[in-house]
């Protein structure tokens, strides 16, 4: 299924004051529509036992629950028929958010099967508002962060094992980590080669080793967004690792999200300027005293020499594209 398949389905449907639904792409009992007052997308969930519902409609700032609702509904032909759905109604007309929406009913259905009982729907429902009550605003800095680390996890050899390594937690001190080795992700649209540390990311680790992945990349209207990365991610992973790359981008950008969506950087760009650097032979400040903590602090690695990951034998290194 391809956010394209329901969009066709949604721009066949008659805009008029009934509710018009279509089959839910490879799914035989789920129903997608849209609401014909408000003209929001709309889910219709059947479920294995109607009429036994005890549970008050939900929802929050984005979506719309209402249980075993008696439906009367349309299909493309207009021909009527009548029978109690759980309808999940997205409560937004912007295009990302309602690709978006798409994307994770489709995860949701799959889990579901074609009849699934009420107590399931409330379950799988739980987990999806979950997700959109994160929704909100979101830096420009963090932006460019997760897009430079979904970058990575797109462009590498070994996009599920990328994503096993993947922090959930946006304040971990490396992006990726194995275990044994780590990696931290720097993405700039600064001319020079510049970036951010903390002195304990260039800390040496007795018998590991950090990378440091350097990304330059411009904003362009025309580029890439964090929906486009992680679109093109779901086509090389199974749904498994794409329900784990979901949560795991929710979990990073936390409660700010719905501006990455807008934001488009260079993909050739950032795949032509991306460099390694091994976290030792970056210039760091030494002589700390041992009273002075959280020391950050910025290096231009211009003139630094990069590290050829070819040369590498370790398991997370290799994967790494270039």
């Amino acid at each position: 299924m391809s956010v394209k398949e329901v969009r066709r389905i949604l721009n066949n449907l008659p805009n008029t004051d009934k509710l018009y639904v279509g089959d839910f792409p490879g799914e035989v009992n789920h129903k997608i529509g849209i609401d014909p007052e408000e003209k929001f997308i709309t889910l219709l969930i059947y479920a294995s036992n109607p009429n036994q519902c005890t549970y008050a409609q939900g929802g929050g700032k984005y979506l719309l629950i209402q249980y075993d609702v008696p439906c009367t509904i349309y299909d493309s032909n207009g021909v009527k028929s009548n029978e109690n759905y759980t309808i999940l109604k997205l409560k937004s007309r912007d295009k990302d958010v309602e690709d978006y929406f798409i994307e994770l009913c489709t995860l949701l259905l799959q889990r579901l099967g074609n009849s699934p009982n009420l107590e399931e729907v409330k379950l799988e429902y739980e987990k999806l508002e979950s997700i959109f009550i994160k929704l909100s605003k979101i830096s420009k800095e963090s932006i460019i962060g997760v897009w430079g680390e979904l970058f990575l996890i797109e462009t590498s050899d070994d996009p599920e094992y990328f994503i096993d390594c993947w922090h959930k937690n946006p304040k971990d001190l490396f992006d990726f980590n194995n275990g044994a080795d780590r990696i931290e992700v720097k993405t700039t649209t600064q001319k020079r080669r510049s970036h951010s540390f903390e002195l304990k990311q260039l800390a040496q680790i007795p018998g590991s080793k950090t990378l440091i992945a350097s990304i330059q990349t411009i904003e362009i209207d025309t580029g890439v967004s964090i929906l486009n990365l992680i679109n093109s991610i779901k086509s090389k992973v199974n749904t498994i690792y794409f329900e784990k790359l979901i949560d795991k981008t929710f979990d990073v950008l936390g409660d700010k999200i719905q501006d990455s969506f807008d934001t488009y950087y260079d993909y050739t760009v950032a795949k032509g300027n991306l460099k390694y650097f091994d976290s030792e032979s970056i210039p760091k400040p030494d002589s700390i005293p041992i009273e002075v903590t959280d020391v950050k602090f910025t290096v231009l690695l211009e003139k630094v020499k990069d590290f050829d990951k070819r040369k590498s034998s370790n398991n997370l290194f290799e994967k790494l594209p270039g």
